[in-house]
């Protein structure tokens, strides 16, 4: 087993907000992958968000976007922004169902 480092937000405080590492909050963290140009994309569930988080410090949290229904992974990245998120996979939380969407379809 390894050790982890929190980069952002604070384990067990839950919120909306873009800050630098653990003045961040997130709402149920679901989905995370890595970008093309070295950040870390986050499935904000909670939030209905997808963000990003910077790799170096002070690992500034940003929203890249708002989304209609709950995201839960992101399954396919190209590019440095949120208009090459190809393909990701949410949720809607009454009911269950889970829905495949294209960038096109938030």
């Amino acid at each position: 087993t390894g050790t982890g480092t929190t980069l952002a937000g604070v384990n067990g405080v839950s919120g909306n907000a873009n800050a630098d590492g653990t003045n961040a909050k997130f709402n149920r963290p679901m989905g995370i992958t890595m970008s093309d140009n070295q950040v870390l994309l986050v499935c904000d569930y909670g939030n209905k968000a997808i963000r990003q988080v910077s790799l170096t410090a002070p690992y500034t949290v940003t929203t890249l976007a708002t989304l209609s229904s709950y995201p839960k992974a992101i399954l396919y990245y190209i590019g440095a922004d949120i208009n090459y998120i190809a393909w990701y996979l949410t949720e809607d939380s009454a009911s269950g169902t889970q829905h495949l969407c294209t960038n096109n379809a938030q």
